[in-house]
C-alpha cells in the first residue's frame, strides 16, 4: 500500500525505513497517535496517513492536533 501510495504521489526526498514502519502502523489501527521525537519526520508520516485513509477507507475528517505556537508558523 505505502509504495503504491508514493509511486502515485512523488515525494521530494525518499522515506526512512521507520517512517514505512511508522505508516504501516498507524493505517494498520483504527485510532493512534504520532509521538515520534522531534525531527523524525512526523509531517510526513501524517501526510502519508491522511492519504491512505482517505484514498482507500474514504475518511474525509482528520483530527490534527498540534501546540498552540505552531498554528501560526
Amino acid at each position: 500500500m505505502i509504495c503504491s501510495l508514493f509511486r502515485e504521489y512523488k515525494l521530494p526526498f525518499p522515506l526512512h525505513e521507520y517512517q514505512k514502519q511508522d505508516i504501516s502502523y498507524l493505517a494498520s489501527v483504527t485510532r493512534s497517535g504520532n509521538f515520534s521525537e522531534v525531527g523524525l519526520g512526523k509531517t510526513i508520516v501524517s501526510i502519508a496517513i491522511a492519504l491512505i485513509h482517505g484514498l482507500y477507507d474514504g475518511i474525509d475528517k482528520i483530527l490534527i492536533v498540534t501546540p498552540p505556537a505552531l498554528t501560526y508558523q
